[in-house]
């Protein structure tokens, strides 16, 4: 044998054993994935709200990100991505890497994304993680001329379309609620849709429509400065409103809109479905541990609101039902884009 050909041996050798190793045992295997997951998170967690900051889905999910990061051992950032109904934060975690590293600050009114033609998704897509919700109001600036609910029907019986109602968005929980007197007690309100719950409400103080709806959380800080007056309760009972007492259901005005509810305002974050069970198992461990911490119900009692604290089959339980509710009514409504049939979302 010439040196020539040994030394390409001995090469061949040195480049064997540092590829297979010593012994010629196999190439070492990559970690499995049940490996990989307990390790989650390995970097910073993004959570897009679908809402504009400072409503009532950016100030829980920016509550939840702070209590869970301790817990969950890693940087939970939050950012709003508005528009599209919800769409846009919805496509952007859906079609990333179903890792655990993307979630979407949700709230009801992303429930009937399908048929509003926001997004493809459906409930059966996704894990829900409902942390509270607060009821809802029709509130009016403090100077309005309409001093109680009676005022403004008249109002807008008397010109119909001119008395505007603004709102987080068609489709929404409160564009919903305030049609439902629309659709069923043929109260010719017209609506003003706006990207989130504050833009809504800072439209009415701006004097851009006559009345907003919101949640009694999303407005409780205007009305206990005296800058806005709740009208009327978008609920079946009467609520105890703070700092104002009783303030009536519209249902009294109203009785035959008591069989369209209770539509509860709820409000959280939600995981794609098929997320590694590793990571949805502690994330959700994460999400119990803050929902104890006392700054939850610090908030909930400010915010005017019902814990809920809800995850796994009880939280999916409640989005499929109420789910199952906006996209039929919105259906009857002739709002929907799509059909419920064509996503499989049963009739209520």
């Amino acid at each position: 044998m010439t040196r020539k050909n040994l030394a390409i041996l001995v090469i061949l050798g040195i480049l064997t054993m540092a590829l297979f190793g010593c012994g010629g045992s196999e190439p070492a295997k990559p970690a499995s994935p049940a490996k990989v997951e307990t390790k989650f998170p390995e970097r910073a967690i993004n959570l897009a709200v679908w809402a504009s900051a400072g409503g009532g889905t950016d100030q829980v999910n920016r509550l939840l990100a702070a209590l869970m990061e301790k817990e969950i051992g890693g940087k939970i950032q939050v950012s709003n991505m508005t528009g599209g109904m919800g769409g846009i934060a919805s496509s952007w975690v859906w079609d990333a890497p179903h890792d655990g590293y993307r979630w979407v600050g949700a709230s009801e009114t992303l429930l009937p994304m399908p048929v509003n033609g926001a997004h493809k998704t459906t409930t059966k897509d996704w894990e829900y993680f409902i942390a509270a919700g607060s009821p809802g109001v029709l509130v009016v600036p403090k100077d309005s001329p309409y001093k109680t609910f009676d005022d403004l029907v008249k109002a807008a019986k008397a010109e119909p379309g001119k008395i505007k109602i603004s709102n987080s968005g068609v489709g929404g929980l409160w564009h919903m609620k305030a049609n439902v007197i629309a659709k069923y007690a043929g109260v010719p309100f017209g609506y003003a849709p706006y990207q989130g719950s504050r833009p809504a409400i800072v439209a009415a103080l701006s004097k851009e429509v006559q009345a907003a709806a919101a949640s009694a959380g999303e407005v409780i800080e205007f009305v206990k400065s005296g800058q806005m007056r709740p009208l009327v309760m978008l609920e079946k009972d009467d609520f105890d409103f703070p700092g104002v007492g009783k303030v009536p259901a519209v249902t009294k005005t109203f009785p035959q809109l008591e069989k369209y509810f209770p539509l509860n305002q709820w409000l959280g974050f939600m995981i794609p479905a098929d997320t590694p069970k590793p990571v949805i198992e502690k994330i959700e461990k994460a999400y119990k541990a803050a929902m104890k911490d006392p700054k939850v119900a610090e908030w909930a009692k400010v915010n005017v609101s019902v814990v809920y604290g809800l995850s796994g089959k009880e939280a999916k339980e409640m989005a499929a039902k109420q789910e199952s509710k906006m996209a039929w009514m919105l259906q009857e409504w002739g709002i929907a884009k799509e059909s419920p049939e064509k996503f499989g979302i049963p009739k209520p």
